[in-house]
């Protein structure tokens, strides 16, 4: 007999039809993706990247996110981003 965790049998009792659960899966399926190429080859690949970016804008549209929200969260995410660069052009991140 199968015993289905906790969390897996309250997500399939949910309200969420089945085109919201598939967004909800979309995403995580894509950030293991991207885990699992950067433990692999230390790459990730930039349509990866995009995808995820794109991906959560139209997840969040779709959700109902004020785009004011989603504005900021691009924005930080760019800074994020940019704090990056800096530290990889100093030796402090990654490459090695």
């Amino acid at each position: 007999m199968c015993r289905w965790p906790r969390f897996a049998v309250r997500l399939i009792n949910s309200n969420f039809g089945v085109d919201e659960l598939a967004l909800a899966i979309v995403y995580p399926a894509a950030l293991v993706g991207a885990a699992i190429s950067d433990i692999l080859w230390s790459r990730i690949p930039n349509w990866l990247s995009l995808f995820l970016v794109g991906w959560f804008v139209a997840y969040a549209i779709f959700v109902g996110v004020a785009f004011d929200v989603i504005g900021l969260r691009l924005g930080l995410g760019a800074g994020a981003l940019a704090v990056g660069f800096v530290l990889f052009s100093f030796g402090l991140l990654g490459g090695g």
